[in-house]
Protein backbone atom coordinates (compact mmCIF):
# COMPACT_ATOMS: atom_id res chain seq x y z
CA UNK A 1 0.00 0.00 0.00
CA UNK A 2 1.46 3.28 -1.06
CA UNK A 3 0.36 6.86 -1.45
CA UNK A 4 0.98 9.68 -3.83
CA UNK A 5 -0.07 13.23 -4.47
CA UNK A 6 -1.79 13.20 -7.88
CA UNK A 7 -0.92 15.88 -10.37
CA UNK A 8 -2.93 19.07 -10.22
CA UNK A 9 -3.99 18.49 -13.82
CA UNK A 10 -6.23 15.57 -12.87
CA UNK A 11 -9.36 17.51 -13.75
CA UNK A 12 -11.66 18.31 -16.63
CA UNK A 13 -8.77 18.94 -19.04
CA UNK A 14 -7.35 15.42 -18.76
CA UNK A 15 -8.21 12.99 -21.54
CA UNK A 16 -6.75 9.48 -21.25
CA UNK A 17 -6.73 7.64 -24.56
CA UNK A 18 -8.51 4.66 -23.03
CA UNK A 19 -11.53 6.84 -22.30
CA UNK A 20 -11.85 8.42 -25.72
CA UNK A 21 -15.42 8.88 -26.91
CA UNK A 22 -14.94 6.14 -29.47
CA UNK A 23 -14.77 3.57 -26.68
CA UNK A 24 -18.19 4.48 -25.35
CA UNK A 25 -20.85 3.73 -27.97
CA UNK A 26 -23.94 1.72 -26.95
CA UNK A 27 -23.65 2.68 -23.24
CA UNK A 28 -26.65 4.28 -21.61
CA UNK A 29 -26.01 7.48 -19.66
CA UNK A 30 -26.89 7.41 -15.98
CA UNK A 31 -27.48 10.45 -13.83
CA UNK A 32 -27.02 11.85 -10.35
CA UNK A 33 -29.88 14.09 -9.29
CA UNK A 34 -30.14 16.74 -6.58
CA UNK A 35 -32.99 18.87 -5.31
CA UNK A 36 -32.71 22.40 -6.64
CA UNK A 37 -32.31 25.28 -4.23
CA UNK A 38 -35.46 26.87 -5.60
CA UNK A 39 -37.45 23.75 -4.83
CA UNK A 40 -38.52 23.43 -8.47
CA UNK A 41 -37.65 19.74 -8.63
CA UNK A 42 -34.56 17.64 -9.34
CA UNK A 43 -31.61 18.91 -11.36
CA UNK A 44 -28.93 16.91 -13.10
CA UNK A 45 -25.47 17.68 -11.71
CA UNK A 46 -23.41 15.16 -13.73
CA UNK A 47 -24.03 12.82 -16.65
CA UNK A 48 -22.23 10.34 -18.91
CA UNK A 49 -19.76 12.99 -20.03
CA UNK A 50 -18.28 13.15 -16.51
CA UNK A 51 -15.61 15.84 -16.47
CA UNK A 52 -15.47 16.80 -20.14
CA UNK A 53 -13.39 15.97 -22.07
CA UNK A 54 -12.53 12.33 -21.79
CA UNK A 55 -13.21 11.21 -18.21
CA UNK A 56 -16.61 9.60 -18.56
CA UNK A 57 -19.03 8.52 -15.83
CA UNK A 58 -20.54 5.11 -16.58
CA UNK A 59 -22.94 3.12 -14.41
CA UNK A 60 -22.55 5.26 -11.26
CA UNK A 61 -23.09 3.46 -7.99
CA UNK A 62 -22.02 5.05 -4.73
CA UNK A 63 -22.68 8.67 -3.84
CA UNK A 64 -21.69 10.74 -0.79
CA UNK A 65 -21.81 14.37 0.34
CA UNK A 66 -19.37 16.16 2.66
CA UNK A 67 -20.02 18.94 5.15
CA UNK A 68 -19.26 21.64 2.56
CA UNK A 69 -21.86 20.36 0.11
CA UNK A 70 -19.43 18.69 -2.29
CA UNK A 71 -20.91 15.59 -3.92
CA UNK A 72 -18.86 12.51 -4.75
CA UNK A 73 -19.97 9.79 -7.15
CA UNK A 74 -18.34 6.50 -8.12
CA UNK A 75 -18.40 5.31 -11.72
CA UNK A 76 -18.87 1.56 -12.09
CA UNK A 77 -16.71 -1.09 -13.70
CA UNK A 78 -16.68 0.55 -17.15
CA UNK A 79 -15.24 3.86 -16.00
CA UNK A 80 -13.61 2.87 -12.67
CA UNK A 81 -13.37 6.38 -11.24
CA UNK A 82 -14.74 8.89 -8.75
CA UNK A 83 -15.87 12.45 -9.40
CA UNK A 84 -16.24 15.45 -7.12
CA UNK A 85 -18.96 17.99 -7.90
CA UNK A 86 -18.74 21.27 -5.98
CA UNK A 87 -21.81 23.35 -5.04
CA UNK A 88 -20.76 25.71 -7.85
CA UNK A 89 -20.90 22.85 -10.35
CA UNK A 90 -17.17 22.28 -10.91
CA UNK A 91 -16.60 18.60 -11.76
CA UNK A 92 -13.24 16.94 -11.07
CA UNK A 93 -12.14 13.33 -11.43
CA UNK A 94 -10.30 12.61 -8.16
CA UNK A 95 -9.27 8.98 -8.78
CA UNK A 96 -9.32 6.63 -11.76
CA UNK A 97 -8.48 3.00 -12.43
CA UNK A 98 -4.78 3.60 -11.74
CA UNK A 99 -5.70 3.93 -8.06
CA UNK A 100 -2.77 5.35 -6.14
CA UNK A 101 -0.57 5.31 -9.25
CA UNK A 102 1.85 2.92 -7.59
CA UNK A 103 0.45 -0.42 -8.73
CA UNK A 104 -2.66 -0.54 -6.52
CA UNK A 105 -5.51 -0.17 -9.01
CA UNK A 106 -9.16 0.74 -8.47
CA UNK A 107 -11.62 -1.60 -10.17
CA UNK A 108 -15.41 -1.51 -9.94
CA UNK A 109 -15.77 1.21 -7.29
CA UNK A 110 -18.94 0.52 -5.37
CA UNK A 111 -19.49 2.71 -2.33
CA UNK A 112 -18.28 6.05 -0.98
CA UNK A 113 -18.04 7.84 2.34
CA UNK A 114 -16.77 11.31 3.24
CA UNK A 115 -15.59 12.51 6.64
CA UNK A 116 -15.71 15.92 8.31
CA UNK A 117 -12.25 16.82 7.03
CA UNK A 118 -13.17 16.30 3.39
CA UNK A 119 -11.41 12.96 3.04
CA UNK A 120 -13.19 10.51 0.74
CA UNK A 121 -13.16 6.72 0.98
CA UNK A 122 -14.01 4.43 -1.92
CA UNK A 123 -14.34 0.65 -2.09
CA UNK A 124 -12.95 -1.23 -5.08
CA UNK A 125 -15.19 -4.28 -5.37
CA UNK A 126 -13.23 -5.60 -8.33
CA UNK A 127 -9.79 -4.84 -6.88
CA UNK A 128 -10.69 -5.85 -3.29
CA UNK A 129 -9.33 -2.71 -1.65
CA UNK A 130 -10.27 0.67 -0.21
CA UNK A 131 -8.68 4.02 -0.99
CA UNK A 132 -8.56 7.24 0.98
CA UNK A 133 -8.44 10.46 -1.05
CA UNK A 134 -7.59 13.42 1.13
CA UNK A 135 -8.93 16.92 0.60
CA UNK A 136 -5.46 17.78 -0.69
CA UNK A 137 -5.55 15.01 -3.29
CA UNK A 138 -3.27 12.43 -1.66
CA UNK A 139 -4.42 8.91 -2.55
CA UNK A 140 -3.64 6.00 -0.21
CA UNK A 141 -4.74 2.37 -0.27
CA UNK A 142 -5.75 1.69 3.35
CA UNK A 143 -6.71 -1.98 3.04
CA UNK A 144 -6.30 -4.64 0.36
CA UNK A 145 -7.29 -8.26 -0.18
CA UNK A 146 -5.03 -9.44 2.64
CA UNK A 147 -7.46 -7.82 5.10
CA UNK A 148 -5.84 -7.62 8.52
CA UNK A 149 -2.79 -9.54 7.32
CA UNK A 150 -3.46 -12.27 9.86
CA UNK A 151 -5.48 -14.65 7.72
CA UNK A 152 -8.72 -12.65 7.71
CA UNK A 153 -8.88 -11.56 4.09
CA UNK A 154 -11.10 -9.02 2.31
CA UNK A 155 -12.86 -9.94 -0.93
CA UNK A 156 -15.34 -7.83 -2.94
CA UNK A 157 -15.78 -4.92 -0.52
CA UNK A 158 -19.09 -3.14 -1.08
CA UNK A 159 -20.08 -0.94 1.86
CA UNK A 160 -17.93 1.71 3.51
CA UNK A 161 -18.58 4.13 6.37
CA UNK A 162 -16.49 6.54 8.44
CA UNK A 163 -17.11 7.82 11.98
CA UNK A 164 -16.41 11.21 13.56
CA UNK A 165 -12.99 10.00 14.76
CA UNK A 166 -11.88 9.01 11.27
CA UNK A 167 -12.24 5.25 11.74
CA UNK A 168 -13.24 3.58 8.46
CA UNK A 169 -15.47 0.50 8.26
CA UNK A 170 -15.77 -1.80 5.24
CA UNK A 171 -17.69 -4.98 4.42
CA UNK A 172 -16.36 -7.95 2.46
CA UNK A 173 -19.16 -9.71 0.54
CA UNK A 174 -17.32 -12.90 -0.43
CA UNK A 175 -15.36 -13.15 2.82
CA UNK A 176 -18.49 -12.53 4.96
CA UNK A 177 -16.82 -10.04 7.30
CA UNK A 178 -16.26 -6.39 8.18
CA UNK A 179 -13.12 -4.48 9.14
CA UNK A 180 -12.30 -1.34 11.05
CA UNK A 181 -9.31 0.75 9.89
CA UNK A 182 -8.17 3.41 12.37
CA UNK A 183 -6.53 6.71 11.33
CA UNK A 184 -3.26 5.20 12.58
CA UNK A 185 -3.60 2.26 10.19
CA UNK A 186 -4.64 -0.46 12.64
CA UNK A 187 -6.87 -2.98 10.82
CA UNK A 188 -9.25 -5.14 12.86
CA UNK A 189 -11.84 -7.67 11.74
CA UNK A 190 -14.90 -6.78 13.84
CA UNK A 191 -17.32 -9.46 12.60
CA UNK A 192 -17.09 -12.58 10.43
CA UNK A 193 -19.39 -15.26 9.06
CA UNK A 194 -20.18 -16.54 12.56
CA UNK A 195 -22.17 -13.33 13.17
CA UNK A 196 -22.88 -13.02 16.87
CA UNK A 197 -21.07 -16.28 17.57
CA UNK A 198 -24.32 -18.07 18.30
CA UNK A 199 -27.00 -19.26 15.90
CA UNK A 200 -27.13 -16.03 13.86
CA UNK A 201 -24.57 -16.09 11.02
CA UNK A 202 -23.53 -13.25 8.72
CA UNK A 203 -23.67 -13.94 4.99
CA UNK A 204 -22.82 -11.56 2.12
CA UNK A 205 -22.61 -8.29 4.08
CA UNK A 206 -23.28 -5.26 1.90
CA UNK A 207 -24.36 -2.11 3.69
CA UNK A 208 -22.54 -0.71 6.72
CA UNK A 209 -23.19 2.37 8.86
CA UNK A 210 -21.84 3.88 12.07
CA UNK A 211 -23.58 6.20 14.53
CA UNK A 212 -22.29 9.01 16.73
CA UNK A 213 -21.60 6.63 19.60
CA UNK A 214 -19.38 4.35 17.54
CA UNK A 215 -21.95 1.58 17.11
CA UNK A 216 -21.53 -0.16 13.75
CA UNK A 217 -24.41 -1.71 11.80
CA UNK A 218 -23.85 -4.40 9.16
CA UNK A 219 -26.53 -5.73 6.80
CA UNK A 220 -26.27 -9.38 5.77
CA UNK A 221 -27.85 -9.71 2.34
CA UNK A 222 -27.48 -13.47 2.23
CA UNK A 223 -28.49 -14.06 5.86
CA UNK A 224 -31.37 -11.57 5.84
CA UNK A 225 -30.36 -9.86 9.08
CA UNK A 226 -28.59 -6.84 10.54
CA UNK A 227 -25.99 -6.83 13.31
CA UNK A 228 -25.12 -4.10 15.75
CA UNK A 229 -21.48 -4.09 16.86
CA UNK A 230 -21.00 -1.92 19.92
CA UNK A 231 -17.75 -0.44 21.22
CA UNK A 232 -16.66 -1.89 24.56
CA UNK A 233 -17.96 -5.04 26.16
CA UNK A 234 -16.62 -8.52 25.55
CA UNK A 235 -16.45 -9.96 22.05
CA UNK A 236 -16.79 -13.68 21.52
CA UNK A 237 -13.56 -13.72 19.55
CA UNK A 238 -10.02 -12.57 20.21
CA UNK A 239 -9.55 -9.96 17.48
CA UNK A 240 -5.89 -9.36 16.80
CA UNK A 241 -4.75 -6.14 15.21
CA UNK A 242 -2.49 -5.38 12.28
CA UNK A 243 -0.98 -1.95 11.69
CA UNK A 244 -0.35 -1.15 8.05
CA UNK A 245 1.43 1.87 6.67
CA UNK A 246 2.08 2.88 3.05
CA UNK A 247 4.97 0.77 1.83
CA UNK A 248 5.19 -1.25 5.05
CA UNK A 249 3.41 -4.60 4.92
CA UNK A 250 3.45 -7.29 7.50
CA UNK A 251 3.86 -5.28 10.71
CA UNK A 252 1.62 -6.92 13.30
CA UNK A 253 0.54 -5.80 16.73
CA UNK A 254 -1.30 -8.24 18.98
CA UNK A 255 -4.32 -6.80 20.72
CA UNK A 256 -7.96 -7.21 21.56
CA UNK A 257 -10.87 -5.40 19.97
CA UNK A 258 -13.42 -5.54 22.76
CA UNK A 259 -16.67 -5.07 20.82
CA UNK A 260 -20.00 -6.73 21.52
CA UNK A 261 -22.07 -8.06 18.62
CA UNK A 262 -25.84 -8.19 18.76
CA UNK A 263 -28.40 -9.12 16.16
CA UNK A 264 -31.06 -6.47 15.68
CA UNK A 265 -34.49 -8.05 15.43
CA UNK A 266 -37.80 -6.82 14.13
CA UNK A 267 -39.55 -4.33 16.33
CA UNK A 268 -36.29 -2.78 17.50
CA UNK A 269 -35.45 -5.40 20.12
CA UNK A 270 -31.95 -6.76 20.47
CA UNK A 271 -30.80 -10.31 20.95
Amino acid sequence: MTSKNPEASRNATRMPARRAAGRLPFLLPLFVLAASAAGAGPIEIIDLAGSIPGNALIQPRGVAVDGSGNVYVAGGFRSNNVFKITPAGVITEIIDDTGDGAGNSLLEPSDLAADASGNVYVTGAGSSNVFEITAGGVITEIIDDTGDGLGNSLSVPRGVAVDASGNVYVTGVITDNAFEITPGGVITEIIDSTGDGGVNPLDQPFGIAVDGSGNVYVAGRGSNNVFEITPGGGDHRDHRQHRRRPGQLGHRAPGRRGRRIRKRLRGGSLQ
